[in-house]
């Protein structure tokens, strides 16, 4: 099963040692330091105006050093990383063995690009289709482009494609884990596009014999 594979990778990064230490991505973030602490039952940083506490790095009164610290993160990982995995075995998606995914982003031109995407082709105006995807269509938005016009790109790839650290660190990350449900793709990653929407509509399936398929990132050429 394609879930449980990716899955089991992914707990395996949680494992690592400098997982935890990691996972808060900006050490300066009160957002995100301070729902570490929520989760652990620390809701007031006045608890921590004590001489045990003092001289350790806070922010916004919250210490990030110290043996309580890290049991707090401990916890927070194991919370969030049971709430991602229910999460992910029952909404993402797998097809011939690989993992579906999704990325909205904004174009000038729908017809353009749909001609360049057809014929499988470096499209003109973008470094590729981007490594940051979501495994969860309903969590996909547009985060680059110039245009104005929004698609939905929905696409397979393989689980040897993925990037599983950043994958974890992104999906237990207290600002980025329940809005962006993130696949991060391995920039050489060879996408095989299934089809493109617009407005809630399909504008272009994948019907072809030969498979569409196209570069996270373009490299000096197309396969």
């Amino acid at each position: 099963m394609t879930i449980s594979t990716i899955l089991n990778k992914l707990e395996e990064e949680t494992k690592y040692k400098d997982f935890a230490s990691n996972v808060i991505m900006d050490d300066s973030s009160e957002s995100e330091i301070g729902a570490v602490w929520y989760e652990f039952g620390y809701r007031d940083p006045s608890v921590f105006d004590t001489e045990e506490f003092e001289g350790l790095h806070k922010t916004d009164g919250f210490p990030t050093e110290g043996p309580l610290w890290e049991e707090a993160l401990t916890e927070y990982i194991e919370s969030k990383w049971y709430d991602f995995s229910f999460d992910f075995e029952h909404k993402a998606t797998e097809k011939d063995g690989k993992l579906v995914i999704y990325r909205m982003i904004s174009v000038n031109s729908i017809p353009r690009f749909l001609y360049f995407l057809g014929k499988g082709k470096v499209i003109p105006g973008f470094k590729g289709l981007g490594i940051y995807w979501s495994w969860d269509k309903n969590r996909a938005d547009a985060h680059w482009g110039s245009g104005s016009k929004n698609i939905l790109v929905t696409a397979l790839v393989s689980p040897n494609d993925i990037n599983y650290k950043n994958t974890a660190f992104k999906n237990l990350n207290p600002s980025l884990g329940e809005d962006e449900a993130e696949i991060e793709v391995k920039p050489a990653a060879k996408l095989l596009i299934v089809s493109v929407e617009h407005d809630g509509r399909v504008i272009w399936r994948n019907t072809d014999k030969d498979e569409v398929k196209i570069a996270a990132k373009y490299l000096r050429k197309l396969f």
